[in-house]
């Protein structure tokens, strides 16, 4: 069932990326990017991850709550993995879209994305 804080995209014109490391599925860090992949799930936001964890377990519990995870490929820290999250990212996204960086642990603002995109979508940005 689909919140009614959320709207429906019929396209993937925004697509929300981020990038995780985590040393635990406990990490309170963790738990906060796991309610990130099920709003993002909630809201029909594709959600892309690029995670560096060490623990598998971490990656498949995002997957399981929709989002489309990928292990960091590259060795190197941040800027390494947002090049990733980009690349990833702009193969979903529609002409024309929204590419849409996200802190993991700011949950919400997942839901208010159409409204932060919504000048560039209507070409006003």
């Amino acid at each position: 069932r689909k919140s009614s804080s959320c709207w429906s995209l019929t396209m993937p014109s925004i697509v929300a990326f981020t990038t995780t490391f985590y040393a635990s599925l406990e990490d309170k860090r963790c738990q906060l990017a796991l309610d990130l992949c099920k709003a993002a799930s909630e809201c029909n936001v594709p959600l892309v991850i690029v995670d560096a964890s060490l623990d598998t377990k971490i990656r498949e519990a995002m997957e399981a709550r929709g989002a489309k995870v990928h292990q960091q490929q590259n060795k190197g820290k941040k800027g390494v993995a947002l090049r990733e999250g980009v690349s990833h990212a702009s193969r979903l996204v529609s002409p024309g879209g929204v590419l849409a960086w996200l802190e993991p642990e700011k949950v919400d603002i997942v839901r208010h994305l159409h409204l932060v995109a919504a000048p560039i979508l209507d070409k006003q940005a």
